[in-house]
């Protein structure tokens, strides 16, 4: 689930969509939008103001502003929902492409769109406990994207656990890690910038990993709690 959906700096098979999940609505998700680049999908978003969307730097980078919407209120990426027009951009100052460390934008709507803003964490997950990853991404490594949106529930993993699996370096404190169990439920491309929840709270945000649900590899997802000081800032 490596970044660089714009900028053409992804790995083969290293981007973020849901695998081992299962079909719900927007009415479940009433925080999740689509980040579209001239009328098509190709990240998640979470709306936490009316007109200000959470999503992934990796998602943004290199894009013009005027080639970026956001599609909202609707469970199909395609149709539905009012199509959003995109007013600026702020991807974080720190954002590193290669180590996909800060990947975290705000997407600033030039009007409010429709759906239900999610709160921000002000603290991590507890290890352990579930949380949710929904998107519009594959439905398995390498297969069709549906568009109909999907969600996905797997358990936090300690940031210790993680970096035995990809390195000491490469999470970091920016980042939280889920999933990677035997189930094979993770996130993957097309769910990049998407939100990872617990109750409703935006936690994470869809970043990277290596392939789609593979047993002992689990998803990596930018921290909010630890990006709230440029979210907040931006808001």
């Amino acid at each position: 689930m490596l970044g660089g959906v714009l900028s053409g700096t992804a790995a083969a098979g290293d981007e973020p969509e849901i695998v081992g999940g299962r079909p719900t609505t927007i009415q479940n998700h009433p925080y999740q939008v689509s980040l579209q680049y001239n009328g098509k999908h190709i990240c998640g978003g979470t709306l936490v103001k009316p007109d200000r969307v959470v999503t992934a730097a990796h998602c943004t980078d290199g894009a013009s502003v005027s080639d970026l919407g956001i599609r909202a209120g609707s469970s199909y990426h395609s149709s539905g929902g009012p199509l959003c027009r995109v007013g600026e951009v702020v991807q974080h100052p720190q954002y590193d492409r290669w180590t996909t460390d800060f990947d975290v934008s705000i997407v600033k709507i030039n009007s409010r769109c429709t759906g239900r803003p999610a709160p921000l964490a002000e603290r991590e997950p507890a290890t352990g406990s579930q949380v949710t990853v929904t998107g519009w991404g594959a439905l398995s490594e390498g297969g069709p994207s549906p568009d109909q949106l999907q969600e996905v529930t797997v358990d936090v993993i300690s940031r210790e656990a993680c970096r035995r699996v990809y390195g000491s370096y490469a999470v970091t404190g920016n980042m939280i890690c889920a999933g990677g169990g035997q189930d094979g439920k993770d996130a993957c491309q097309g769910d990049s910038g998407g939100p990872l929840v617990q109750n409703g709270v935006l936690y994470g945000i869809v970043s990277w990993g290596s392939g789609c649900g593979r047993p002992g590899y689990p998803g990596v997802y930018s921290n909010v709690a630890a990006l709230r000081p440029f979210i907040d800032s931006n808001l």
